[in-house]
């Protein structure tokens, strides 16, 4: 009988145990985010939200996932966390039925292809905002293909939603790990599925450019007005590296945070009525493929044929020759592109004169105390390191810089402060 109890109470114990276990298979791994940049790719209406200007695909220990919380940041070095799990496309959670054959598609039938990248990424960005209507996804569909032409003759809405069977997906869910306030940083979803190896190899490369705004403030009689406050807010943010100025007290040079999604900055005029504010950018080419030299010594015309229409099947850029003097060529010409359609935005508004017998009233933009900079307006054109623009009131000067080369940016300017 003492036997009996004695295995009665170990089997409670392991059915104990068993009822306590997860039943799904979860592992756990670390990652480390980047961001890789795939052109302009138009503008894309997510509901209230959009994408557009330079896209960017963010990756995590190099391999592409999606970004599943359009609006939120990542940024390169951000440290994640993932949990695995299986959707499957009979889920009764709708959002995981629609992302399963929207990764199944990806993975499986276009063998993880940038282009179809870019159509898998949107679909779940719009399944993540409740958008799971056949019109809702067949709109966001008809948006990239006229901005992209990718797959122009597929029928894609048929082709991802209406397989013709169950469907499903290894899935890691990576989630933020690092300091910022999670609800502030994007969660990543990664299709796992088998990697085809491939005799071609990417090339990307960096740039960065600085731009000059010079602002001074006066009087109507010309006399400088220290400590006057102006706020500068930056609508590039996707590009901002890193920012410095100099105004009232000591210079301040700071890299943008790495969780920043908007740019604010209030800075007071020094003794001569000046602010300095320069910022700096960083351009990113696209990644270019190439074959190794000693690869394409011994191919035939064919065997380049079949990796040019692998590359083109996938959407990736590369030289006519392939080689890698080519992608570098081209890498360098996307650069030169970037900077020759350089067209940031800026808001600065004048927030208190620092002195009660100072009027803070210059009119723009309808009423608004603030001046936006106005790209087109006026021709660029090349200046030295320290021209100005006088306007009424205050004087704005903004500068792009290059190896030692400098274009105007042109700004829309209005008047300064009153003696009352």
């Amino acid at each position: 009988m003492k036997v009996k109890r004695i295995i009665a109470g170990l089997l409670a114990m392991v059915m104990l145990l068993t009822a306590t276990l997860p039943t799904s298979n979860v592992k756990a791994a670390s990652g480390t985010a980047s961001l890789d940049s795939l052109g302009k790719l138009g503008t894309v209406n997510v509901g209230s939200k959009s994408e557009s200007g330079i896209w960017l695909q963010t990756l995590v220990n190099e391999k592409p996932v999606f970004c599943m919380d359009l609006g939120l940041a990542c940024h390169t070095g951000y440290t994640y966390i993932s949990k695995t799990k299986t959707i499957s496309s009979d889920s009764s959670n709708k959002k995981d039925a629609l992302e399963a054959k929207i990764g199944y598609w990806y993975a499986i039938s276009k063998n993880k292809s940038n282009k179809a990248w870019v159509y898998a990424q949107c679909l779940i960005w719009a399944v993540e905002e409740g958008i799971t209507s056949e019109s809702g996804l067949k709109d966001i569909i008809s948006q990239v293909k006229k901005n992209t032409g990718y797959y122009s003759n597929d029928t894609i809405y048929s082709d991802i939603f209406n397989p013709g069977k169950t469907v499903s997906c290894d899935v890691d869910i990576w989630e933020y790990s690092g300091s910022t306030k999670k609800n502030q940083v994007q969660r990543l979803l990664q299709i796992n599925s088998t990697e085809t190896e491939y005799n071609f190899y990417p090339l990307k490369s960096s740039d960065y450019y600085r731009q000059r705004i010079t602002l001074q403030k006066q009087d109507e009689d010309g006399k400088a007005l220290s400590q006057v406050t102006f706020r500068f807010t930056t609508k590039n943010i996707k590009e901002l590296y890193s920012y410095q100025y100099n105004g009232w007290g000591d210079s301040v040079k700071e890299d943008v945070d790495g969780d920043a999604t908007t740019f604010t900055q209030d800075v007071k005029t020094d003794s001569n009525g000046k602010i300095i504010f320069r910022f700096t950018y960083q351009l990113n080419s696209k990644k270019y493929y190439y074959v190794k030299d000693n690869d394409l010594k011994g191919m035939t015309n064919d065997e380049k044929k079949e990796i040019k229409d692998t590359l083109d099947d996938k959407g990736y850029s590369y030289a006519s020759d392939l080689s890698k003097a080519g992608a570098q060529k081209l890498i360098k010409n996307d650069i030169n592109d970037q900077m020759d359609d350089i067209s940031n935005n800026y808001v600065i508004e004048e927030i208190s004169s620092g002195n009660n017998n100072i009027l803070t009233s210059f009119v723009v933009d309808a009423g608004l105390n603030k001046i936006t900079s106005q790209p087109g307006q006026m021709p660029k054109t090349r200046r030295r390191a320290g021209d100005r623009t006088a306007g009424a009131g205050w004087q704005l000067c903004c500068l792009i810089d290059r190896a030692e080369e400098f274009k105007f940016l042109s700004c829309l300017l209005r008047s300064g402060a009153h003696n009352l």
